[in-house]
């Protein structure tokens, strides 16, 4: 079953973004590097302001792949899905 959308908190950490998804009523931590953010399009953003405006724009995207991968059963160890630039299209 795919992963759904959850509106809430978006945290900027030191290597990407984290925010949280729903496998029913399990909430799962997905993560998305700075990397994978930068690469998505071009121009790479300049800071991690414009990173995160290219996150909020791309959202879809990101939890598109992260659904993909939880689907697919490539998840850390810790239950979160982690979307790096490998895995973008």
């Amino acid at each position: 079953m795919p992963l759904q959308h959850v509106d809430g908190e978006v945290i900027l950490e030191l290597a990407g973004i984290s925010f949280a998804m729903l496998d029913g009523r399990t909430r799962v931590p997905v993560f998305v590097t700075y990397v994978a953010i930068e690469d998505i399009e071009q121009p790479r953003p300049s800071d991690h302001a414009e990173s995160l405006q290219r996150f909020q724009r791309r959202r879809s995207d990101f939890e598109l792949i992260a659904s993909k991968k939880f689907d697919g059963g490539q998840v850390e160890d810790d239950g979160s899905v982690r979307v790096g630039q490998a895995d973008l299209p």
